[in-house]
């Protein structure tokens, strides 16, 4: 148990140090040079978010600047964990801790991370979900369930959430 947790925490720690420069300023490298915010609806209005805090990075097309930055990260994450998967896995779930500590802004960070490395990774895309759904953003969250839900194993508790945003959807 010591050992599993020991290995969780490094692989944490590395996560983070790896993906440091991916993340956490304006001039970021995955943040176009112009227009660096779009604006999202939330529960609140309208507010600016940066692209890296949007889902799937805005869908926004990137530099040539960015791109080098991704294609080193996916490297570089990959070679760490041996593959874009295990590596996604990582990232999706370092997410999720953060999120689950009342760090959304990081956790939507470490999505796009999961998500740049598998757009297919099931926890990625329901931490898109959850995110955008406390955005107040319920149409965006319902369609980033039904992808999560398409895209992994059967898993119950996604399977409840994606209900109660259907049934907050229809009130």
């Amino acid at each position: 148990m010591i050992r599993k947790n020991l290995l969780c925490i490094l692989a944490c720690i590395s996560l983070i140090i790896l993906g440091s420069g991916c993340t956490t300023s304006k001039t970021d490298p995955r943040i176009p040079e112009t227009n660096t915010t779009q604006r999202a609806a939330s529960g609140h209005g309208l507010v600016d978010y940066p692209i890296n805090e949007l889902p799937m990075y805005g869908k926004r097309k990137k530099t040539d600047r960015q791109k080098r930055a991704d294609d080193k990260y996916v490297k570089d994450m990959t070679n760490h964990y041996g593959s874009r998967e295990t590596a996604a896995d990582v990232a999706a779930k370092l997410g999720w801790n953060v999120f689950y500590q009342g760090d959304k802004t990081l956790a939507i960070k470490r999505f796009n991370q999961a998500w740049l490395l598998d757009p297919l990774n099931q926890y990625a895309l329901w931490g898109f979900a959850v995110i955008s759904q406390e955005r107040g953003q319920l149409g965006e969250a319902i369609r980033y369930y039904r992808i999560a839900i398409e895209n992994g194993p059967k898993n119950t508790s996604l399977q409840r959430d994606y209900e109660n945003a259907l049934k907050l959807l229809n009130q």
